[in-house]
Parts: structure tokens; sequence; C-alpha cells
């Protein structure tokens, strides 16, 4: 019985807490990630639409750096393209590459990791899917 009431009491104090870090938050602006997942290829990429942040990761020890390259597919800057590379060599985290796009509730990019050997764009080999993503900007899709 004492056991029980333990439990009992312990769930409700932790329900209390949670209710109360829930209440006491500050509201925030929702981060929309978009990514392609490359698993088992050379790497991944990810664009945050808070802060309009791109990250790339190499997956693979082969002397190549893994690219994300971008384009703004409409917006004031339809057109502009962009890369953020990795070039600090495979197993090193994530590395980011901050921009600062148009805001606009239907302003889209696409973007697509490749790998590269070196600095010749000539070499890039589409990773993962081979796919293109296609993000918005504001979050929202």
């Amino acid at each position: 019985m004492i056991q029980r009431q333990t439990i009992k009491a312990a769930v409700t104090g932790a329900a209390a807490v949670a209710l109360a870090l829930t209440l006491s938050s500050p509201a925030q602006a929702d981060t929309t990630k978009f990514c392609n997942a490359n698993w088992g290829r050379p790497g991944a990429g990810c664009f945050y639409s808070t802060g309009d942040k791109f990250k790339v990761q190499d997956y693979v020890s082969d002397g190549w750096r893994v690219v994300l390259k971008w384009k703004l597919v409409n917006g004031p800057q339809e057109g502009r393209t962009g890369e953020c590379q990795d070039t600090n060599g495979s197993g090193n985290g994530w590395s980011t590459c901050n921009y600062d796009f148009p805001e606009g509730s239907n302003y889209a990019l696409t973007f697509i990791t490749v790998a590269r050997n070196g600095n010749d764009e000539g070499s890039d080999i589409p990773g993962g899917d081979g796919g293109q993503i296609t993000a918005y900007i504001s979050g929202l899709g």
C-alpha cells in the first residue's frame, strides 16, 4: 500500500513539473527541418527554416567532400544558388552554413547532396536517393 502511494505521488509530481515547464516556456517560432536521408551513402544534408541554415555531413572516409547544392526556386531572389560543404573529413559531425533568405509564406528552395573530388565541380556524384529536396523558407509546406 505504501509503495503504491509513493508511486502515485511520484507520478503526480512529475506531471505537475511537466505542466509547469510547459506553461512557463516562452513561445518559440517553429523550425521545420528538411533533410535527405542518405544512409549508406557519402553524406546527407538538411535545411532549417529558422535561421536559414544548411547542415551537411560526410559519412565516408574516401578523400571526397560532401556538398549540399541549393537554389531558390521562387520569390524576389529566384535563381540564386549556393553551396554548403563539409570539407573536414568524415565522422566529424555536421558542417553548418548560415544564409539570409527573403521571408515569404510560399518561398521555396531545392537542394541536393553530392560527393565531390576536391574543388572539381565536374566530379559531382549525386548521393543517397539521388533526389532533389524541396524546402520552404517559412517552414510551411
